[in-house]
């Protein structure tokens, strides 16, 4: 059972790096980074081991299963790109929201299985933040306390935008957002919003992020984005 939660609890931990140091997961390069650097804690806890562990068949043993994760670390580094597409699968079927690159401009966001919608994380003017994809919002729309959290100040927020919501007619203020990062998908310059305090708990990705794309589809629980 314990090592059934090997994988879960290891992509939680990544996944709280990412939330502190976004651009670690950056593509490709940066998982085959953070999975050198635990195969390398292994590989020194390993070398300890022998030290202090007596007996030459232990110690044998103990050499060659060093050699064999070198072994296992120089293939992994050769096939990277591959692997790295294992990784972004797996962590989008485990972690909801998380996108998944496959390759050629697209990016699949899988539909989450308790809300029912398609959610995704993203990397807005480097923020990491999260998002309800909604083909019926007409603009990104950006909850106040994100917006604060990117940098925006109540000065930079004139709330004097109407929009129609289901609740009647509210106001909301227009800016412009650097860059939205979704997997390897990146959109300059896109036309937003900041909701007033407490009217909004998570960002709306719409369509002034998606008609910049050169187009998104849906079938059945998976979203394509392609740019």
């Amino acid at each position: 059972m314990k090592k059934l939660l090997i994988l879960p609890l290891f992509l939680s931990g990544c996944e709280e790096i990412s939330n502190r140091a976004p651009d670690v997961f950056d593509g490709t390069d940066g998982v085959m980074r953070v999975v050198y650097v635990v195969l390398l804690l292994f590989l020194v806890a390993g070398g300890v081991s022998i030290r202090a562990q007596g007996g030459w068949l232990k110690t044998f043993r103990n050499i060659v299963a060093i050699v064999l994760a070198f072994l296992v670390l120089i293939v992994g580094y050769t096939y990277k790109d591959q692997l790295g597409g294992v990784y972004s699968r797996v962590k989008a079927e485990i972690i909801p929201g998380s996108p998944q690159n496959i390759g050629g401009g697209e990016v699949i966001l899988r539909r989450n299985d308790f809300s029912g919608q398609f959610e995704t994380t993203a990397l807005v003017n480097g923020v990491r933040t999260e998002f309800l994809v909604d083909t019926g919002a007409s603009s990104v729309v950006l909850p106040y306390e994100m917006g604060k959290e990117i940098g925006f100040t109540d000065a930079d927020l004139n709330f004097s935008l109407p929009v129609s919501t289901a609740n009647g007619t509210t106001f909301v203020a227009p800016i412009r957002l650097n860059a939205v990062k979704i997997g390897d998908i990146v959109v300059n310059d896109v036309r937003a919003a900041v909701s007033q305090r407490g009217e909004l708990t998570t960002g709306l990705l719409g369509m002034t992020f998606l008609n910049q794309l050169d187009g998104f589809s849906v079938s059945g629980d998976v979203m394509t984005l392609k740019q």
